[in-house]
């Protein structure tokens, strides 16, 4: 048998005029947030690279994200609120302001600063937990004014009990170490490595832990030294497997059945820079060259490496351009096809903006995006 992966994309014309759901408020919201800035602080520069999938509303009336967006800030921006928008100008302009014009003479690229900041889904269980890895990295060359920083680290989000857990907070690292552990845990933890690297181990950690299939499946990150080089891989088992090394609030937040609770709803923003954001305008966005135009895009677009059946829905606004913005997941189905979506849209080219009583204004879409994957016979493997 020979895996065949495909995608089915689908843009409904209902989608296209911005058809209201629950009056525009979600029960689910990731915004995707991405630049690449250029800043300027005296003779300083910095290069700030940002990629942050940013929880805003995580599916019941108990699963407000506030600690978990305060959890991540301060670990990426070192700053204790859990305002997305201001932390994150406020690191700005620790950095300097943006370069907007011709330099006048070449910079000096000892005063060169590079920054990543990255919080992306490792996985989402809906109304229990999101799991995440956050990275950030400061290399700053020798005359930089800005201080060098590495920071990665996993962590499991309790929503119910709105309580962030690392992965040292979740494993239970002194079986671990002790080698108390199952041995067929140590045999699956190291079958990544080859046999020469395994003969050559000095140490190795688990330094990132996140739930996968609704607990059924624990992924890992695994750190090995030999004595010659430093490993990294990710793997994963099954729970039962596992359970012996995983923490008394671990297992609880597994094994404990999803409390009833009603959905909670949050409208999204009603603005962007400004501007009222309409559900319905007299001459809806359209993209341009219609129909064929958009399967063109979509087809030509780069299929995610391994999609599941299912079908998850995207929020984005068009704005007086016709250019996409503030795109959203609204209904998720996994990071990996939600990321995929989420490029779809950002990557669109303009639309013919929206206008009403003859002016351009901005109007919020919905795209639901099916994937589908299919199996098909290979001769050559029977």
């Amino acid at each position: 048998m020979k895996r065949l992966l495909t995608l089915v994309l689908l843009f409904l014309p209902m989608a296209l005029r911005a058809q209201t759901l629950d009056n525009t408020a979600q029960r689910y919201s990731v915004q995707y947030v991405k630049d690449h800035l250029f800043l300027q602080n005296g003779e300083d520069f910095n290069v700030v690279d940002i990629d942050l999938e940013w929880p805003e509303i995580l599916g019941y009336s108990f699963s407000k994200a506030t600690v978990l967006q305060q959890y991540i800030i301060e670990k990426l921006f070192e700053y204790n609120t859990s305002h997305l928008d201001s932390a994150y100008q406020a690191y700005q302009n620790s950095l300097g302001q943006p370069v907007k014009a011709p330099l006048k003479s070449i910079p000096d690229d000892k005063h060169f600063c590079y920054i990543t900041a990255n919080a992306h889904i490792k996985s989402y269980d809906s109304g229990h937990w999101i799991c995440y890895k956050l990275t950030f990295k400061a290399e700053p060359e020798s005359l930089s004014a800005v201080k060098p920083r590495a920071l990665t680290q996993y962590c499991i989000y309790d929503i119910e009990r709105q309580k962030v857990f690392t992965t040292n907070e979740f494993i239970r690292q002194s079986v671990t170490n002790s080698g108390e552990a199952p041995q067929e845990f140590y045999a699956q933890l190291f079958a990544p490595l080859a046999d020469d690297d395994y003969m050559e181990l000095t140490g190795a950690a688990i330094d990132g832990i996140w739930l996968l299939q609704q607990g059924r499946n624990v992924g890992f990150h695994v750190t090995c030294m030999t004595q010659t080089e430093t490993l990294n891989y990710d793997t994963a088992m099954p729970y039962d497997l596992v359970r012996s090394i995983i923490s008394k609030d671990g297992r609880k937040l597994i094994e404990k059945p999803l409390p009833p609770g009603s959905p909670q709803f949050t409208v999204l923003p009603t603005t962007w820079k400004g501007d009222t954001i309409y559900k319905n305008v007299d001459e809806m966005p359209e993209f341009k060259g219609g129909t064929a135009a958009l399967s063109q895009y979509i087809a030509n677009f780069p299929r995610p490496k391994n999609p599941v059946t299912g079908k998850l829905l995207v929020s984005f606004v068009i704005d007086k351009q016709g250019e996409s913005h503030n795109v959203r997941v609204v209904s998720p189905l996994t990071p990996e096809c939600d990321r995929h979506a989420v490029n779809l849209v950002k990557g669109m080219p303009k639309f013919t903006p929206g206008c009403l009583k003859g002016q351009p204004e901005c109007v919020r879409m919905f795209l639901p995006i099916s994937y589908q994957e299919n199996i098909t016979h290979d001769r050559n493997s029977e």
